[in-house]
């Protein structure tokens, strides 16, 4: 585009108009690095701080963290001090951090997610009162902002601090309260998932091992397919501990060594045999279905969940938006505007890849972690299942199995909690509302008596 290079040569517009142009044509991420770089020794002036405001608006704020303190520092904008914020809780400068964040208005659109940071700071030190209402405001916050473009945005980041809200009270101790928020949950949400397990553990903590069970064999629904946790594993067979139906115990924990490792080790061969490869993991996120087929199921279910994490969503039209931007700026413009801009937008573009490949990376080494210390769990509750039985022996002892398996009379259920009975098939309103109806198998008869 000529008009590009001769304002660019010519001087015919100011730098501060300059960075507006850029934006106005597309150039989001030129003009970001233009703005920036006008102000890396001097104060950004009230125009400039409301353009950068504008240009951040489509470009996302992860990528201003990339720059040194001291340019964000000659920025008033709310979104400079949230980018500063982020990096000072990231080097674990938790008072600095809680500085930057408390100077975003609560009108700004980073407002819910600034909460966020500060309710995070204040898990750090231990401050549940505060904790909880820097929670409590960033989903409130979130769910008014919930409409237009940014819907999908604010829906996350409510959900994310309506969950981090109840996971902090099950941390000190409030159960029940913990259970109600989750329970609130809608089966479309997009945490809804994860949150199934979790909140498992909150039955389990209230001695609740059928519903618990219920909510676990949700997993088993073939819309549930790529969402496998080790945990939720282990759950399952420690339900059936606590029932003393140690038959059931061992079977998860035999099923669980004969299917899943197995796939462990997949996994792990995958990691060995490309863990040296740059941007490996990264990559993998991008292969189509066809392309995965040399692999184990279970990583090709794993990149399917991943896929569908709302930080690589956001990577990924980050992305998107770079490569358009790239492209746009190698057909219109002139080769010596290309050699301004496009060396700084692919460095963009590779640290995004970088970090998105780190988390990727990441992600898999913890669920590797998991499987280990799952199975680990699952042995040692394998040998008390042992002991137990050779106990019982010792002491000539039964437990009580004659009886029924369960009924109706064991299920407990507030006045808000569905109930349905299985029919042999998985129904999508039914989700998460199952619950089992054992009855404990704990009492202890002499052998020979019923």
């Amino acid at each position: 585009m000529k008009l590009l290079l001769i304002l660019f040569f010519s001087g015919a517009l100011q730098a501060a108009s300059f960075h507006e142009r850029l934006s106005k044509m597309g150039y989001h991420f030129s003009a970001l690095s233009t703005i920036l770089k006008q102000h890396s020794k001097n104060p950004a002036s009230s125009n400039d701080d409301r353009a950068l405001e504008k240009i951040v608006r489509k470009t996302g704020p992860d990528v201003l963290e990339d720059y040194r303190f001291q340019t964000l520092s000659n920025f008033k904008a709310p979104v400079a001090k949230f980018a500063i914020a982020r990096k000072h809780f990231s080097a674990g400068k938790m008072d600095e951090a809680l500085i930057s964040a408390k100077l975003i208005p609560d009108d700004h659109w980073l407002y819910p997610e600034a909460q966020m940071l500060m309710a995070q700071v204040y898990n750090e030190r231990k401050d549940i009162r505060r904790e909880l209402a820097h929670y409590k405001e960033c989903s409130t916050e979130a769910a008014k902002r919930v409409s237009g473009d940014d819907e999908y945005h604010f829906q996350i980041v409510m959900e994310v601090c309506a969950a981090n809200h109840a996971r902090a009270l099950f941390r000190h101790g409030h159960t029940k309260a913990a259970l109600e928020e989750m329970n609130r949950f809608p089966k479309d949400s997009y945490l809804w998932p994860y949150l199934l397990f979790e909140r498992a553990w909150l039955y389990f903590h209230q001695q609740n091992y059928n519903r618990s069970l219920g909510l676990l064999v949700t997993y088993k629904s073939p819309l549930l397919d790529t969402y496998y946790f080790p945990e939720a594993e282990y759950l399952s067979a420690l339900n059936y501990f606590q029932l003393c139906l140690y038959q059931d115990s061992s079977l998860i924990i035999n099923e669980y060594y004969k299917n899943y490792r197995p796939r462990y080790l997949a996994l792990e061969k995958v990691l060995r045999e490309n863990k040296n490869k740059k941007n490996f993991f990264f990559l993998l996120l991008f292969r189509k279905e066809k392309e995965l087929k040399g692999y184990e199921d279970f990583v090709r279910q794993m990149v399917t969940r991943m896929k569908k994490q709302s930080r690589f969503q956001s990577g990924f039209k980050q992305i998107k938006m770079l490569n358009k931007e790239i492209s746009q700026i190698r057909k219109r413009e002139n080769a010596k505007v290309q050699k301004i801009f496009l060396p700084h937008l692919r460095a963009i573009r590779s640290n995004l890849v970088a970090k998105m490949d780190y988390f990727a990376k990441k992600d898999i080494f913890l669920f590797l972690e998991k499987v280990k210390f799952f199975s680990n769990e699952l042995f040692k509750m394998n040998l008390e299942i042992i002991s137990r039985k050779k106990n019982m022996i010792y002491d000539n002892k039964k437990l009580i199995s004659s009886r029924s398996r369960g009924d109706y009379s064991n299920v407990n259920r507030e006045t808000d909690e569905y109930f349905w009975t299985f029919e042999g098939a998985f129904w999508a309103d039914e989700l998460g509302d199952y619950s089992f109806g054992l009855k404990s198998n704990c009492q202890l008869v002499e052998r020979g008596k019923k």
